[in-house]
């Protein structure tokens, strides 16, 4: 036999070499070659592994599902703030119309006290009770801007408000009375 026979064929490979890589190759394929399921992670057998049994789809799904309750999360909180823009504007517009009223009744009081006045000076009721007349009249023109520049919630500023109207008429009543319309 020639030597150099065995060198033209190349290295041959026995039985046992054959039986040895294929174990290893098996037994790399039964560990799951320490796959997490990161596909950023493991190598082609890992990335099998995890195509194979869901592991991937299960993961996708699962930041799937996060974004899309994120979404639902910040959905809610633009209705939370859309409702409590508008409740606010309400509540603006509530205090913008006491305001308006509350210098309504101001300037009703006004033109009162001018009435007050002219009765005075051409009726003969007792000018004594016209000047007390004049003077709760000027107490409730005051106490109406003071309710105008007075802090508080909308509730209290409307129970004062209602309270100075209602002070109004009965001295408007009473007036009529002693001016006999006037």
């Amino acid at each position: 036999m020639n030597p150099y026979a065995q060198l033209r064929r190349g290295p041959s490979l026995s039985t046992t070499g054959l039986a040895l890589f294929a174990a290893l190759l098996l037994s790399a394929s039964l560990t799951g070659c320490g796959c997490n399921g990161d596909p950023r992670g493991g190598g082609y057998l890992c990335g099998r592994e995890g195509l194979s049994s869901g592991t991937y789809q299960q993961r996708v799904d699962t930041r799937r599902q996060a974004v899309e309750n994120e979404q639902d999360e910040n959905m809610r909180k633009q209705q939370d703030t859309s409702d409590l823009q508008m409740q606010n504007d309400e509540l603006n517009n509530q205090a913008d119309q006491i305001s308006k009223d509350l210098l309504k009744l101001e300037k009703e009081t006004a033109a009162m006290q001018k009435k007050i006045a002219v009765a005075s000076a051409t009726s003969s009721a007792s000018k004594k009770e016209l000047a007390r007349l004049e003077r709760e009249a000027d107490q409730i023109k005051q106490q109406a801007v003071l309710a105008q520049d007075t802090p508080g919630t909308d509730a209290e500023r409307q129970q004062e408000l209602a309270r100075l109207q209602q002070r109004y008429k009965e001295l408007q009543k009473q007036i009529l009375l002693l001016t006999g319309g006037i």
